[in-house]
């Protein structure tokens, strides 16, 4: 697989979708025209990665977690580096990127010990009343 070739096509695709959404380039082509014209031109993307190929022209392809992928793959090619290696520092880069900012990392132990605290008052509270 040519892993150079499918990083530039990516690029492209994304490059081109935004020259069409803004009109400066490919002006008299509808939609369907240059989804046509896209199959067309990249079509190694297309048919070799189609995942990538879809996400490219959905918009929601991350060029930096590619670009990344890619070169953990190319160095598992040239044996710098062990397949379980790349796979760990894949997932870690994704993890880092798409999951921990999502994670309260600290959570608010004063907020649960004060809320205890009032609990323990209202017992508290009730116990005394019924000696009285």
């Amino acid at each position: 697989m040519d892993f150079d070739k499918i990083l530039f096509e990516a690029k492209s695709i994304i490059e081109d979708n935004k020259k069409f959404k803004n009109k400066k380039d490919f002006k008299k082509l509808n939609s369907v025209e240059f989804s046509d014209l896209l199959d067309k031109k990249y079509i190694y993307l297309k048919t070799n990665v189609p995942s990538i190929y879809k996400q490219c022209i959905e918009e929601t392809m991350d060029l930096e977690v590619l670009s990344f992928m890619i070169n953990q793959a190319k160095d598992i090619k040239k044996n710098k580096i062990s397949n379980h290696d790349a796979s760990v520092k894949v997932g870690e880069k994704l993890v880092n990127k798409y999951i921990k900012p999502h994670i309260d990392t600290k959570p608010d132990l004063d907020k649960d010990n004060h809320e205890n605290k009032d609990i323990d008052k209202d017992i508290d509270l009730d116990k005394d009343t019924q000696g009285k």
